[in-house]
């Protein structure tokens, strides 16, 4: 076992004690995953929009939408299982957290799939990619502001009151005389 994989199967130790408070809701113990260069870049690239530490919430929209629908996972683990061997090594470490429920039910597909969660984090967000792309070509827009915005707030009372914090501080910025637009979070 290269160190490589020692990495990622130690962050892929069963969930406990929740929660942390690392985020804007509970988020767990991290699951250690590795990207390829080029899955890291099209991540960033969808992220951007929406702000440069957005990545980790575009990759949450992908694992949500694997739990989902499961649709011909079990023979595309099968499949990458028999191809991890010759496959290249993924160079981009990243450290996820997800809310508990998230969590606990990707530990119980990896566990019923024979995988681990990082494995099935890849191929979430493999499969998103893919389908961002049949959509663009197909002229079918996906989206991706309303559920990354799903994604990072979790729901109505989060949202309202970040909505509401947004708009005095950018009174307060109006007050000071700043420029609209040249703030922190502008």
């Amino acid at each position: 076992m290269t160190a490589h994989e020692d990495w990622e199967d130690a962050c892929d130790l069963p969930v406990d004690e929740w929660p942390t408070q690392m985020g804007r809701w509970s988020v767990g113990p991290p699951i250690g995953v590795f990207f390829s260069e080029d899955a890291n870049r099209a991540l960033i690239a969808i992220a951007e929009p929406f702000g440069t530490r957005h990545r980790s919430g575009v990759i949450r929209v992908a694992i949500r939408r694997l739990l989902t629908d499961q649709a011909g996972l079990p023979s595309l683990v099968e499949e990458r299982a028999r191809n991890s061997v010759t496959r290249p090594r993924f160079p981009v470490q990243m450290n996820m957290h997800l809310d508990e429920e998230t969590a606990h039910h990707l530990a119980d597909l990896a566990r019923r799939l024979g995988a681990n969660r990082g494995e099935l984090i890849r191929i979430a967000v493999d499969l998103f990619l893919v389908d961002l792309a049949q959509l663009r070509l197909a002229g079918t827009p996906f989206d991706i502001e309303a559920a990354l915005t799903d994604e990072l707030f979790q729901g109505e009372a989060s949202r309202d009151r970040l909505i509401r914090r947004g708009r005095r501080r950018q009174a307060e910025r109006l007050r000071s005389g700043e420029k609209p637009g040249s703030g922190r979070w502008s």
